[in-house]
């Protein structure tokens, strides 16, 4: 759930009246009337500041309403999934230059703010989507924005890989991307739509580059896997160019060193993993500062 230190002291009063609106099926028309106001000198926000209020109650809500398992019980608008996929395109379609002007996460704007949101929203959602809707969502371009935001993310947001590397906790893009992960994973379960369009647009590959820790993404390299295990499961063409994936090579960024190990492919493609000697710790540290030396 999005959380926010300042608790507005009619908190209760808007909650209700939200809750009102609901009921009224008069979302639409809202989220509509509080869309950003265009300005030729500052530009256009992808997101208005009330419309991410609306995402707060509304994650609130699906927050609130869930059983034991996490998974929701609130009988929602069954357009709400068409609304918010539509207010995710325009955020998506700014995606690129909402991370890239603040990389590190320091600063909260409505765009920010917003993108998360509606990461949550979803996360919290997806569960819940059968077949029609994944299939409605995938052809309102939801399925190709999710993985545009993914392409960004990888590109933008490097992981942090190292052990001595923490994640920053305060950060906007804190689980930014394992958020994108539990939406992939749950949008193309026994969704054969979904999972060909995601190979398609080239997502496979993207999936897989996130299968690795990332502290600044807990849990990432579990739900990549998971991701991968549902655009699998009933799906030949899918196993089949994962499989045909040869390894490259090992990642040396991946805490090898630091554990002691030292891992390679064999010719046979194989992963072979054996535990560094002191000696031959101490002689790859000398060999990393030479390298560093040289840089």
């Amino acid at each position: 759930m999005y959380k926010e230190n300042d608790k507005l002291p009619t908190f209760d009063l808007i909650f209700s009246l939200f809750n009102n609106i609901i009921n009224l099926n008069k979302l639409s028309q809202l989220l509509t009337a509080f869309a950003p106001i265009e300005d030729e000198e500052l530009g256009t926000a992808a997101i208005s500041r009330e419309q991410t209020l609306l995402l707060k109650f509304i994650d609130g809500r699906l927050e609130n309403e869930k059983d034991e398992n996490g998974d929701v019980t609130w009988d929602y608008p069954k357009d709400l999934p068409d609304l918010l996929a539509l207010l995710f395109k325009r955020v998506v379609s700014s995606s690129y230059k909402i991370i890239s002007d603040d990389k590190d996460g320091a600063y909260s704007t409505a765009d920010t703010d917003g993108l998360i949101l509606l990461l949550i929203c979803f996360g919290s959602l997806v569960t819940s989507f059968d077949e029609k809707t994944r299939i409605r969502l995938s052809n309102l371009g939801f399925v190709e924005d999710l993985i545009s935001l993914l392409k960004n993310a990888n590109e933008l947001q490097p992981r942090l890989g190292k052990l001595q590397d923490k994640g920053d906790e305060n950060s906007t893009w804190f689980m930014f991307k394992s958020d994108i992960m539990t939406i992939i994973s749950g949008i193309c379960y026994n969704c054969k739509q979904v999972q060909d369009e995601i190979r398609e647009l080239g997502g496979l590959p993207l999936v897989l580059a996130n299968c690795n820790i990332d502290n600044n993404n807990p849990y990432i390299k579990e739900r990549s896997v998971f991701a991968i295990r549902n655009l699998c499961h009933k799906n030949p063409e899918n196993q089949k160019i994962i499989n045909s994936l040869e390894a490259k090579g090992v990642d040396k960024n991946a805490n090898l060193d630091e554990l002691g190990i030292d891992a390679e492919i064999d010719k046979d493609g194989k992963l072979r993993v054996k535990r560094l000697s002191k000696k031959e710790q101490e002689e790859q540290k000398e060999f990393e500062a030479r390298i560093q030396e040289l840089n």
